[in-house]
């Protein structure tokens, strides 16, 4: 039932909802990753009960459901609103883009986005043993600096499903080419790819042939030099991951002829 059903705010522990990720102390993130971990599950609980939902065994059918299901919602007033101005952007040198107002997320439609988030971040780790919860600190340069991500062990590939989320409702918002209701679908699938990768190497071998399947997109003079690039670059790393695999074996077999 949605109605005019008020929708409970995620809400940040007190001291850390006035900021942004990037801008906490080291310890102010663990503190919020710690909590978040205690906290997301309740949100998808939230998030069910008021769109009147629940989960299958098919997570990837749940999302498009769950997908459609904000498209529907999200231009509601209690989710999204028009702004009466757009945005500005200052180049310098007296070079200005000024863009027309897009619809932008109240803090209720801030709360469903992450809350559809948390259960996308839930899904992801049934995928793969290897998944799990993690403070991403590795590049501070990044948007999802101090996130908490699902984690790839075996890749180190990983998501920011939370963080990402609100992204993924101003798409289905503005009508995005990219975005859309099967965004988080489409997440979901990406991190099935990995899963099923054994190294950083083989994901990459993936996303390089997924590179390969998508050339017609590519500018007709373009496509045949970036197939070939493509088709090369695979060619070496299969040959680097191969001779990679021979040296753990034959260091295997060693190490059982000492033994």
């Amino acid at each position: 039932m949605t109605g005019e059903q008020v929708y409970p705010r995620y809400c940040r522990p007190a001291g850390l909802r006035d900021r942004s990720m990037w801008q906490y102390t080291r310890e102010e993130a663990k503190e919020h990753f710690e909590w978040f971990l205690t906290y997301y599950e309740g949100r998808i609980a939230v998030l069910l009960g008021y769109l009147g939902e629940s989960l299958t065994s098919n997570p990837k059918a749940d999302l498009l459901r769950l997908g459609n299901r904000l498209a529907e919602v999200l231009p509601g007033e209690r989710f999204s609103f028009m702004p009466t101005e757009g945005s500005v952007i200052d180049f310098g040198k007296g070079r200005v883009l000024r863009e027309p107002p897009m619809q932008d997320l109240t803090e209720d439609g801030v709360s469903l986005a992450l809350d559809m988030g948390c259960l996308l971040g839930k899904l992801m780790l049934g995928i793969s043993p290897r998944f799990r919860w993690k403070l991403y600190t590795e590049a501070r340069t990044s948007f999802d600096y101090q996130w908490p991500v699902v984690f790839d062990r075996g890749t180190r590939e990983y998501s920011n499903p939370v963080g990402w989320s609100p992204g993924s409702c101003l798409g289905v918002l503005h009508g995005s080419p990219r975005g859309g209701p099967g965004s988080w679908a489409w997440d979901y699938e990406r991190m099935v790819r990995v899963a099923a990768a054994t190294s950083p190497e083989e994901y990459k071998i993936d996303q390089a042939r997924s590179s390969l399947a998508g050339i017609d997109s590519y500018p007709e003079d373009m496509r045949e030099d970036e197939r070939k690039r493509l088709l090369n670059w695979i060619a070496e790393q299969e040959q680097s991951l191969e001779r990679k695999r021979l040296k753990q074996q034959e260091r295997g077999r060693s190490k059982g002829k000492k033994g």
